[in-house]
């Protein structure tokens, strides 16, 4: 019960501190469906104009609490990979508006994160995809991110029940941040390092 209530006063806070909820806070229950309902209202709209992407941008998740509690948990509102799928591939087109912006909102949804199937699963392989294709970017935003930061995103990347399956990927990428900027490509480095270690216990 303690951890439950923990649970929802970290949730809250970590939406407010986001920007994820007004001055008065709902419940989270309502606050999950609503912002639910709006989101998949601004996916079936979007793609028409500049305002549709922008404005669902804005209202996708900053928090990996949040997103887990509307796409990640089995009884999440969009916990359908039908609903999700498109939802993700909306997401990542913000690059073609403002890819700084897609970056940083990457880095706040994989702070505290931690690999689960489905929704989150998706987040993960997403985000090393992207990596791979626009390293420089989000190396250029992690330069000014705490080591905290920077050592979360990395470890959620490659999170996963086997992350010795994307050994191909890290090679790849930590190749590319190295010629980046050597305290980055140690971080990600350190972050594998201790997936593979959790994996063999």
């Amino acid at each position: 019960m303690k951890k439950k209530i923990l649970f929802a006063i970290m949730f809250l806070y970590s939406c407010f501190l986001f920007g994820q909820v007004s001055d008065s806070v709902p419940t989270s229950i309502s606050f999950i469906r609503e912002m639910s309902e709006k989101l998949s209202m601004l996916a079936e709209k979007n793609n028409k104009t500049r305002v549709d992407s922008i404005n669902f941008f804005e209202k996708f998740p900053s928090t990996f609490s949040l997103y887990n509690a509307i796409y990640g948990d089995i009884d999440a509102p969009l916990y359908d990979y039908r609903q999700y799928c498109p939802h993700l591939e909306l997401l990542f087109s913000y690059h073609n508006i403002d890819s700084m912006a897609l970056i940083n909102k990457l880095v706040g949804l994989s702070l505290d994160a931690h690999w689960d199937a489905d929704g989150i699963g998706d987040l993960s392989r997403g985000m090393r995809k992207y990596v791979k294709s626009h390293t420089c970017g989000v190396v250029n935003v992690l330069k000014n991110k705490s080591e905290i930061e920077s050592f979360s995103f990395w470890h959620f990347i490659f999170d996963g029940p086997h992350p010795s399956n994307s050994k191909e990927d890290f090679n790849l990428i930590y190749t590319k941040v190295l010629a980046q900027n050597a305290f980055q490509a140690n971080l990600l480095r350190k972050a594998y390092d201790q997936l593979i270690k959790d994996d063999e216990r």
